[in-house]
């Protein structure tokens, strides 16, 4: 499932029509709109409430987009084995898919290819330097928090999940605006990133797991007067 997510995944704008080129268009020009009108204001609002009582709150949640993030996908996989709960069990599956290809392929990849320069490196809002090493754009902990955040707010069609899943995401681009590790623009990137591939991972997921439900696979002895044997049916 995993290798299936990612291949289709990455093969996707191969297969995009004038709406999903027309969405793409729109959410980079947010992109763009976000670097040119907002990346200052709100790094420089941000550096001018460290170590206060809302920085405290937030970096809690920060973790969420790293080590934390994997502690919730292993909480559900382990209820879903205790309780035999299969949503637990295909939110933990999915979450792990949208993880590999959204944080561990796709975000590491752009962060390569454009070479931002990071807040705290002090090279201005515009330092592009590609392969250089510089790995501001977009945010990974930003990917992986919406990444994981997506597939649950998809499993759990409930308005409070939904409020719960996206306002923690939304904390940890908070808190690394806070670390001034990344631009208002990586984190808004990173979280159209994660919410992309999660939502993608989730549906695909359900594809995959109604083909699988379809299929019967039965077996039959064989009996002749010159010998015996097993017959397996699988049906689709």
């Amino acid at each position: 499932l995993w290798w299936d997510d990612a291949g289709s995944i990455l093969t996707a704008p191969a297969r995009w029509d004038s709406q999903d080129w027309l969405c793409f268009s729109a959410d980079s020009a947010a992109v763009v709109g976000t670097a040119a009108l907002l990346d200052r204001s709100l790094r420089d609002w941000t550096q001018r409430h460290t170590r206060s009582s809302w920085e405290k709150t937030v970096n809690h949640f920060e973790t969420l987009g790293s080590t934390g993030s994997f502690v919730v996908i292993g909480g559900f996989y382990l209820e879903g084995l205790v309780r035999n709960d299969p949503q637990a069990e295909n939110t933990a599956g999915d979450a792990l898919s949208a993880s590999i290809v959204a944080a561990g392929i796709i975000t590491p990849l752009l962060k390569e290819a454009t070479g931002r320069s990071r807040p705290v490196a002090h090279q201005g809002l515009h330092h592009f330097k590609p392969f250089s090493g510089a790995a501001s754009f977009p945010s990974g902990h930003v990917t992986q928090a919406f990444a994981v955040a997506s597939v649950v707010a998809a499993h759990y069609d409930s308005v409070w999940v939904d409020g719960l899943a996206y306002a923690a995401a939304g904390l940890v681009g908070l808190a690394r605006m806070d670390h001034n590790a990344h631009f208002a623009s990586d984190v808004l990137a990173g979280a159209m990133i994660g919410t992309v591939v999660g939502r993608t991972s989730v549906r695909m997921g359900d594809e995959e797991r109604k083909g699988v439900a379809g299929k019967t696979v039965s077996f039959e002895p064989w009996v002749e007067p010159k010998g015996t044997g097993l017959v397996i049916s699988v049906g689709f």
